[in-house]
């Protein structure tokens, strides 16, 4: 018979600072309706369930 094997896997999204190159806050900044962080957290909470 056939095991497998359930890996745990985790990940991590580093972000942080004060965004003084970009002009402000990065993690708030709007595009196209949704903030930078949220385009960064959505395809990896598709994959980190």
């Amino acid at each position: 018979m056939a095991t497998s094997r359930q890996k745990n896997i985790f990940g991590v999204l580093l972000a942080a600072g004060t965004g003084s190159r970009f002009g402000g806050g990065k993690l708030s900044a709007d595009l196209n309706g949704q903030s930078l962080l949220q385009h960064a957290v959505g395809p990896l909470s598709a994959v980190f369930r």
